[in-house]
C-alpha cells in the first residue's frame, strides 16, 4: 500500500506522487507516535529501488487520536488489525498534506 499526492513539487522542482511508510514509532506508555513517510517521484522510482527525494512525519497523540487508533486497547479490539493499513487511513483522513491523497 502507498499513497498517490498528486501536483505536489518539491523545494528542488521535482514532483513527488508515490508516498510509503518508511516507519511507524508508537508509544504506549505516554500515548503519543510518530509515522514517517517518504516520497519518490513516482512508483517506477519506488518499484526500481531508486532514492527517496522528501521526507514527512505526522504526529500522532492523545489530542488528535492516538488513544482511537493506535493504543494497545484500540489495536485489540480489530480482529485484523494492520498497522500500515491504520496508519494510511489515519494520515489520509487526519493530516493536512496528504488530505487528498489516494491509495495506491
Amino acid at each position: 500500500m502507498a499513497l498517490r499526492k498528486e501536483d505536489y513539487e518539491t523545494i528542488y522542482g521535482a514532483k513527488a506522487e508515490h508516498w510509503v511508510i518508511q516507519s511507524i514509532n508508537m508509544n504506549d506508555s505516554y500515548g503519543y507516535g510518530d509515522i514517517t513517510l517518504v516520497g519518490y517521484v513516482d512508483e517506477d522510482a519506488y518499484l526500481n529501488g531508486k532514492a527517496s527525494i522528501e521526507t514527512k512525519k505526522v504526529k500522532v497523540s492523545y489530542s488528535n487520536g492516538y488513544e482511537e487508533n493506535f493504543s494497545k486497547k484500540a489495536l485489540q479490539k480489530r480482529s485484523s488489525a494492520n498497522i500500515y493499513e491504520l496508519a494510511y487511513n489515519y494520515i489520509k483522513e487526519n493530516n493536512d498534506f496528504f488530505k487528498d491523497a489516494t491509495d495506491c
